[in-house]
């Protein structure tokens, strides 16, 4: 499977669904996207499935959203408080 970028990835453990979230400390939004994600849940993007807004409703993205559910679900938290899923690799940037 080739990710965003065209690299070979490993085979998905965790679904990224990047979106807005309000912080509990200012109460402003903020966009977190699929890269922050994955810093904050110390996950590599090689292992990774990216789930946007737009492929929920997407009756061609089915398939995705499918597989998605299978996966460790990742996405914006208002407490800032990220369960560690991974270790990032020596080269993680």
């Amino acid at each position: 499977m080739l990710d965003s970028e065209g690299k070979l990835m490993t085979e998905p453990k965790y679904a990224l669904y990047p979106g807005d979230v309000r912080s509990s400390k200012d109460g402003d939004f903020h966009f977190i996207n699929a890269h922050q994600l994955a810093h904050l849940y110390m996950v590599p993007m090689s292992e990774c499935l990216v789930v946007r807004r737009d492929d929920i409703c997407d009756p061609q993205r089915e398939d995705l959203v499918r597989r998605a559910s299978t996966l460790i679900k990742c996405s914006p938290r208002n407490d800032g408080k990220y369960p560690i899923f991974g270790h990032l690799p020596a080269d993680f940037d």
